[in-house]
């Protein structure tokens, strides 16, 4: 590049010549008879007599210095007068003041040539690409190397063939100085260089690149290699990840270990900020462990109703240990039983097959009464026969039997089952935070990143701790994100391992981390307020008391909910969607303070959840990184006192008598309206013909007023009171509810369904929400659940004592 305008460059004695030269027609330049370059060959002003510069001239020049003329080769000498004089005409360009129209000479020319001769063929030095080229060094060791030319193609695509068009694709041609190597680029550097942020001359530092050649190896001097031919048959593939701009001045070729900071090879990235999804490995970074989730496995099987499907219909779904050893277990046992009956039918029809060819004493001792008498009775000749036929029908039988079974395990894909061990972690890097100064950037910077490690050994698990700040190589980055977060894997190439010097928590904390501590219920409440979408879920720790603990059907899935509290009285409600029989699981449910126990349970990585204004509570959910803890703290004791406390049980069991009665905790909002009272029928709104209404139920409650209370139920609400009378009269149910308008046949059900709720007199739980538009004004029905007749004279109770109490005082 040059430091001034060209009308500057050639004040200072730039020549016009050396302004336009390029790498591709630096070979072409010629000098004259004062060693200044005078022009370029094939020009017409050119005279033979005059101009010096040829493949022969070179030759003498270099012989009269001293060089051995059978060692130099005519492609050896054109490769590098190429580079000398593009790396001489860009130094008078870049210092025009200094070294114009004095620097970049034909004997200035001839030295450097000289000096590349002593180097590389009397010495034996090879450069960086040409050792590259000939495959003894890896191409991904860290190296800097210059753009000389940005090439860029035409590419015809299957989309682009229909329309008669082609898309662009930009390749760069990189020298060290003494070769030239073209590079394919991945989607960043491909878009940098069509910005424009890549240009001639721009220096690249590069690792973790790859040489994709035909050959096993090739010289940059044969014949066939050309580094600007368009077809790249061989060149080199460089990430984004992977490369970092350089100073103008710096040195080309391999980085010396020495040169750098803690003398390692590699390219170590600083900031997440400036990792790019999908755009290659890291080469190396340092990481603080922010979170440890718990040990997952990823099973692969054809299983139907799994999470996802590939394109070979095998699906994937995600396992905790627990899960992982039921299903491992269940998957045995089915195998045994299939390889035990493919045993057997493979035995008796081979025991009908040998039976034509078994001979004659072993077909007479089967037949006798008494087969064991009858070969005793036999002479030794006849024995040795019948011993003979009976080695020979065992080792038939059990290769049958092996093969038959091999055969059934190959061909039978319920037999196929894998499963993968992996852990996450959440890790952030060690870049000081910019006092807000950036907002945007600060905010991706605090999220971190999540890194999966793929078939995690025990070393790894113990090595992962939190608090740790550890120094990772070859890590991949996938393209998407995880929560806005990136996603970092550790592949078989991934190494870790502690820094030499561990910060403090001071410093820990300047990086993000921040130590473990359970949420109070105030919290928790305060962060659902906030939250108000699912993509932007924090999570948090939590510990409190066990409410009460329900299951509730949604289509075929069971979900289960969890209320906690803590002496502040506010309720915290975590959703699992599955709900196996695990240990903890079934402790759960026996537990509760509902159930007349209750206990304190610690539970981390809790996702929280937009505040639910029904129920009046902060919601959470359980995901996969969820998992809970022994109680062990000075906390899980105080909070323990609490609830035993005639205080605290006075409050937890208010709290398990709102919940079994399916009302709010705590005030109810004006918006909202709790009632009692059992379904009478449902009317069509087609009936009604009250407008918005037209294609909805109504519901009919009897409370024991002078009218039915009408609301409008939405259809999920008919399926759940469906599954609430079936539980309720131990009956099936017939009916499945539609998601969209409803059919004839589907108000038949209906109407049948509030018969027979009319006949069953149960008592339901409705929480009302007005709503008000231009035309109507209306109930429609939120939340409705099986009332508790002992809990709702429990509540009863607690209220006449607290307002005669009041009343007396």
């Amino acid at each position: 590049p040059m430091q001034r305008n060209l009308s500057n460059c050639i004040e200072f004695g730039v020549r016009p010549i050396t302004l336009n030269m390029t790498s591709d027609n630096s070979s072409k330049v010629r000098f004259g008879p004062n060693g200044l370059p005078y022009n370029f060959f094939g020009q017409h002003m050119e005279s033979t007599n005059l101009s010096i510069g040829s493949v022969k001239d070179l030759r003498n020049a270099l012989t009269s210095t001293g060089c051995i003329d059978s060692l130099l080769k005519d492609s050896w000498i054109s490769n590098h007068y190429r580079w000398i004089n593009w790396k001489l005409a860009s130094f008078e360009r870049r210092f025009p003041k200094s070294l114009g129209g004095r620097y970049f000479t034909y004997d200035h020319v001839i030295f450097q040539l000289r000096k590349r001769y002593d180097i590389e063929i009397r010495d034996a030095i090879r450069p960086t690409i040409r050792k590259i080229l000939n495959r003894d060094i890896a191409a991904s060791k860290m190296m800097i190397l210059c753009v000389s030319k940005v090439i860029k193609m035409r590419k015809k695509t299957k989309e682009s063939v229909m329309h008669c068009k082609s898309s662009e694709e930009v390749a760069l041609e990189l020298t060290d100085g003494w070769y030239a190597l073209p590079a394919i680029l991945d989607t960043y550097l491909r878009r940098f260089a069509q910005e424009g942020k890549i240009v001639v001359g721009t220096k690249l530092m590069i690792c973790n690149a790859f040489l994709e050649c035909q050959n096993e190896g090739i010289d940059p001097l044969d014949d066939k290699y050309i580094s600007s031919a368009r077809s790249l048959s061989t060149h080199l593939k460089i990430y984004g990840n992977s490369t970092r701009l350089c100073k103008w001045d710096a040195k080309m070729g391999l980085v010396h270990p020495s040169k750098i900071k803690g003398g390692h090879d590699l390219l170590e990235v600083k900031s997440l900020r400036s990792v790019l999804p999908g755009g290659g490995a890291i080469p190396m970074m340092k990481l603080v462990i922010c979170k440890c989730y718990p040990i997952l496995y990823m099973e692969k099987t054809e299983v139907k109703g799994l999470i996802s499907h590939n394109a070979e219909g095998f699906g994937k779904m995600t396992l905790t240990e627990a899960q992982e050893s039921q299903r491992q277990k269940e998957f045995e046992d089915r195998k045994q039983v299939l390889i035990e009956k493919v045993s057997n039918e493979a035995q008796q029809e081979c025991s009908k097959e040998l039976e034509v060819d078994a001979p004659v004493e072993s077909r007479e001792m089967n037949m006798s009464t008494c087969p064991s008498d009858y070969y005793l009775q036999l002479p030794p000749q006849k024995q040795k026969v019948i011993d003979s036929w009976e080695k020979k029908k065992q080792s038939l039988t059990e290769l049958k039997i092996r093969k038959a079974i091999d055969s059934m395990l190959n061909l039978n894909n319920e037999m196929k089952r894998s499963s993968k061990r992996f852990l996450r972690v959440h890790v952030k890097d060690t870049s000081r935070k910019n006092d807000g100064k950036n907002k945007s950037t600060q905010k991706y910077v605090d999220m971190g990143a999540i890194l999966t490690i793929w078939n995690v050994s025990e070393s790894q698990i113990e090595c992962l701790k939190e608090g740790k700040l550890i120094n990772f190589t070859h890590l991949d980055v996938k393209s998407i994100l995880y929560d806005g977060m990136l996603q970092l894997v550790a592949s078989t190439r991934t190494s870790m391992k502690y820094t030499y010097h561990q910060p403090s928590l001071k410093d820990l904390v300047t990086y993000g981390y921040r130590p473990r501590h359970y949420s109070s219920m105030t919290r928790f409440q305060i962060i659902s307020k906030k939250t108000t979408s699912l993509t932007e879920c924090p999570e948090l720790d939590c510990m409190g008391y066990l409410l009460h603990v329900h299951t509730e059907s949604i289509g075929s899935d069971k979900r289960l909910f969890i209320y906690l509290t803590d002496e502040s009285g506010l309720v915290l409600r975590l959703t699992k969607l599955s709900c196996l029989n695990d240990a903890f699981m079934l402790q759960l449910f026996g537990g509760s303070h509902s159930k007349g126990q209750g206990m304190v349970i610690c539970i981390r990585n809790i996702r929280i959840f937009p505040f639910d204004v029904v129920e009046n509570c902060a919601t959470g959910f359980w995901t996969d990184s969820t998992y809970h803890m022994k109680p062990s703290c000075c906390r899980s004791k105080e909070l323990n006192s609490w609830a035993n406390s005639t205080q605290g049980n006075f409050i937890c069991s208010n709290l398990s008598h709102l919940l079994l009665n399916k009302f709010p905790c705590g005030n109810i909002p004006s918006s909202l309206k709790t009632l009692i009272g059992q379904i009478v029928g449902f009317i069509n709104g087609v009936e009604r013909d009250e407008g918005d209404l037209s294609t909805r139920w109504v519901v009919l409650i009897d409370c024991g007023q002078d009218r039915c209370v009408e609301a409008v139920i939405p259809l999920n609400l008919l399926h759940k009171i469906d599954h609430t009378l079936c539980d309720e009269l131990i009956i099936e149910s017939r009916n499945k509810w539609p998601q969209d308008n409803i059919q004839e046949t589907d108000e038949i059900n209906i109407l049948l369904l509030g018969k027979r709720l009319r006949e069953s007199g149960i008592l339901f739980n409705f929480t009302l929400e007005e709503v008000k538009t231009e035309k109507l004004r209306y109930f429609e029905v939120k939340k409705i659940g099986k009332a508790d007749s002992t809990a709702l004279f429990k509540l009863l109770f607690v209220s006449a004592v607290d307002y005669f109490g009041i009343c007396s005082a």
